[in-house]
């Protein structure tokens, strides 16, 4: 029993509806606008200080509940109903823990997920997404209840127990902070290449900037190539013709790519590297090219090669402890998941040698600020902050401008974090 354990005595939520400046196609689909989910919560102390905290998640339907009978107005209308009942299932316990809350709440998911009869499941990824805003807004209301950055409280003395649950030898008596860095100012910017974004000037529309055109402006070291899957051979000569675009502004960036799940077998993605060696293209690492819950024989094998992150794939805790023998190199991280599984699967990762990135889903305002404040005190195997929010919703980011412009002020391909404060931002 600790003194900065919370119960959470009064919530609120906000649901706006973000619009993209154009629409992201991941893998056929099209994504043109999402819901910004924000939860507000009291939390008061054993000591009896109180704060409000509040989290930030992002409903990406068509990313987190691709396929269904339903409307993707029905399935974020869904998404909202469980969110409400996980902000009364918070209200219900008695002090403890962020992360002990959450593991409570995470416990009984399924079943405060569960469909009512005769209705269309809800993903598991969809409900983390709802589980997200609640897990954020717990931690940001008990480090400010606590006057205290937040990455500095993930110690012995302010968590009731080690990282052992998460299920590795490494993590006995190990806790999130012992993983955690000096918070850093700037982060290197990751921009995004969407399958059908234009990469030269004389291809894009009227008003439309083209990669060669962000690239002159913000002159970033990383780029993320989404791929169709309709034609390796087609795909490896868009990620070629990316790479020439950089070229031809004098920049040589680190290059991923992200089928997002497109691909069906090991076969296709050794073919993809394949062509992409015979181009002289290197890449850094893979994103989730198999869809969910698949695991590719010999994908094993092809990680020699290059890294394969588990990204949509990644939907419960103990995946982290399967990941090697089912063949993947590591993890990905999106905070719209929350504090606690981003915390997690961090420390997992630093503790037993797993590559690790943190990613994004065009987070927008505190979501972004939070997913950067993450990023600032995470080690990770590429230090890139993906933010396409810059690129396919602005409009979402005008209150950050006004509170933390240098998190979307772009400057030689960085953006600049500032000090820590009580929170999670």
């Amino acid at each position: 029993m600790r003194t900065s354990d919370v119960s959470i005595t009064d919530a609120s939520v906000d649901f706006d509806h973000v619009a993209l400046a154009h629409p992201l196609m991941i893998s056929g689909r099209a994504i043109d606008g999402f819901t910004f989910t924000r939860v507000r919560l009291e939390a008061k102390r054993r000591d009896g200080a109180s704060a409000e905290g509040q989290g930030t998640t992002i409903f990406s339907v068509p990313w987190s509940w691709p396929r269904s009978e339903l409307s993707v107005a029905e399935r974020d209308a869904r998404m909202r109903e469980l969110t409400l009942r996980l902000i009364a299932a918070a209200r219900g316990h008695e002090p403890m823990d962020p992360v002990q809350l959450w593991r409570r709440l995470y416990g009984d998911l399924d079943r405060s997920s569960a469909a009512a009869a005769g209705e269309e499941a809800m993903p598991r990824l969809a409900a983390l997404l709802a589980l997200g805003a609640v897990d954020s807004a717990v931690h940001d209301a008990w480090a400010k209840a606590a006057g205290t950055p937040a990455h500095l409280l993930y110690t012995s003395d302010h968590l009731s127990e080690d990282l052992s649950f998460v299920g590795s030898h490494q993590l006995v008596g190990a806790y999130p902070s012992d993983f955690l860095t000096e918070p850093k100012p700037r982060l290197p910017i990751q921009h995004l290449v969407g399958t059908g974004d234009p990469l030269y000037p004389q291809e894009a529309a009227r008003g439309e900037s083209s990669l060669v055109d962000w690239l002159k402006t913000d002159r970033p070291q990383f780029l993320k190539v989404k791929t169709s899957g309709a034609s390796v051979a087609e795909d490896a000569e868009r990620i070629a013709r990316v790479r020439q675009a950089a070229a031809s502004v004098g920049l040589d960036p680190a290059l991923s790519v992200d089928p997002n799940e497109a691909y069906a077998d090991t076969r296709q993605l050794a073919d993809l590297l394949d062509h992409l060696e015979r181009r002289r293209v290197v890449i850094s690492f893979i994103e989730q090219p198999f869809p969910r819950g698949m695991d590719a024989p010999g994908l094993a094998g092809v990680r020699t090669r290059v890294p394969i992150l588990l990204d949509e794939g990644f939907t419960r805790i103990d995946d982290l402890q399967t990941l090697a023998e089912r063949g993947w190199s590591g993890v990905v991280i999106k905070t719209a998941k929350g504090q606690t599984p981003a915390l997690l699967a961090h420390s997992f990762a630093r503790a037993t040698g797993c590559a690790v990135t943190l990613q994004d889903l065009t987070t927008v305002d505190a979501a972004l600020e939070h997913s950067a404040r993450l990023a600032s005190v995470f080690s990770l195997d590429s230090p890139h902050f993906e933010c396409n929010s810059r690129q396919y919703a602005p409009s979402g980011n005008d209150a950050l401008a006004r509170r933390r412009p240098g998190l979307v002020e772009v400057v030689d391909g960085f953006i600049s974090v500032s000090e820590p404060q009580p929170g999670i931002y």
